[in-house]
């Protein structure tokens, strides 16, 4: 019998129901000990507002204006305490070393990753919620149903940083565990520096910010306020 400690799914997840999913995922998982690591590409045709098609401009002019003046890389905000515009994000990851800015792409596209950003927890709290252990879940697993794969924590879920070299910028990367007693590294502070954080990167964006901004900012992310 296989005990894996790692199980990367691709997209695999795009092509199933997400109960179906978590009932196979789940099954791998009895043995407990073991990440699993995924990705969704499909995700915004699940969720409506992610796609500027699903706003009617006879009533929704102001939500399309918006998402286009920031999917072209215009600041939606002015003033000192304006927040940095996504062409300033994007110089700060220094995406403008790479490609030029704002990308000639579909507007879709383009419009898409902002909405994205909006949308994308509606569709995680749903994955997350539907691999919830429930009595109907438990009694379909039968003997496969374990104190090591009992729970379910999510770890990262986010969306990398776009390029119009990808087949889609929209692609939504996770991973998550259905071990109880499995500690994810990171998972209770965010900001904890490591491979996928860089100081620099961080310090730049921050500069940006106002000191009321900063103590938000660290505030959301759990970190405390910064002195």
């Amino acid at each position: 019998m296989l005990h894996p400690y790692t199980i990367s799914w691709s997209n695999v997840l795009d092509y199933f129901l997400p109960d179906d999913f978590h009932d196979l995922a789940r099954r791998c998982s009895m043995y407990g000990d073991c990440m699993h690591y995924g990705y969704s590409m499909n995700w915004p045709t699940q969720v409506y507002g992610a796609s500027i098609i699903d706003y009617d401009p006879k009533y929704c002019k102001q939500v399309i204006d918006t998402t286009l003046d920031t999917a072209l890389c215009f600041s939606t905000s002015s003033g000192p305490s304006a927040v940095p515009s996504s062409m300033e994000l994007f110089k700060m990851m220094g995406l403008d070393k790479l490609v030029t800015l704002p990308f000639r792409e579909h507007p879709l596209n383009a419009t898409g990753y902002v909405l994205a950003h909006v949308y994308k927890q509606h569709w995680i709290d749903h994955y997350m919620k539907t691999g919830e252990l429930t009595g109907m879940a438990a009694f379909r697993l039968g003997a496969s149903c374990t104190p090591s794969n009992s729970g379910l924590q999510m770890g990262t879920m986010d969306l990398s940083m776009p390029s119009p070299l990808y087949r889609t910028s929209l692609t939504l990367y996770m991973s998550w565990c259905y071990d109880p007693e499995l500690r994810l590294q990171g998972a209770n502070n965010p900001l904890e520096l490591g491979a996928a954080t860089d100081k620099d990167m961080m310090a730049d964006m921050l500069k940006y910010l106002t000191v009321e901004e900063r103590q938000k900012f660290w505030k959301d992310m759990g970190a405390g306020s910064t002195k």
